[in-house]
């Protein structure tokens, strides 16, 4: 019986690889073409393995790269918005500021609170946005 030979026949109608790395026949020429080269020996069958090994590495590693990108995207995404609240809180507390006029606007519009009773010194809040909070 003739050999397979692989460049001009398809060898998957004759034999396929198995899980555990040996070659299974399908075919009667199958079965003569392992047999006869031996395609079954441990050094192959331990080279396949290893090959099937750094094929679901790959995988895995095409994956996690999909992961930290679609992180590093949202991440980024995240950074711009808060970027534009902080611009918007920080020209609501600006526009504010300047409304408030006395001491006494300026406390009443939660931007900053006095230290001492003759409003001479005077605390910026932490966090314009929590007005209700301030001391009186």
């Amino acid at each position: 019986m003739k050999l397979i030979h692989a460049i001009l026949e398809s060898v998957a109608e004759h034999y396929r690889s198995c899980e555990n790395g040996t070659l299974e026949a399908l075919t009667e020429r199958g079965a003569n073409h392992i047999r006869r080269l031996h395609l079954n020996r441990e050094e192959l069958i331990q080279k396949r393995l290893d090959l099937q090994a750094i094929v679901a590495l790959q995988e895995r590693c095409a994956l996690l790269t999909h992961r930290v990108l679609v992180f590093e995207q949202t991440t980024r995404a995240t950074k711009d918005l808060l970027r534009n609240r902080r611009v918007i809180l920080f020209n609501r507390v600006r526009v504010g500021f300047r409304r408030a006029s006395s001491p006494r606007e300026r406390v009443s519009a939660g931007l900053f609170y006095p230290l001492n009773s003759n409003f001479s010194v005077w605390r910026k809040l932490s966090n314009p946005a929590i007005t209700q909070n301030t001391p009186s």
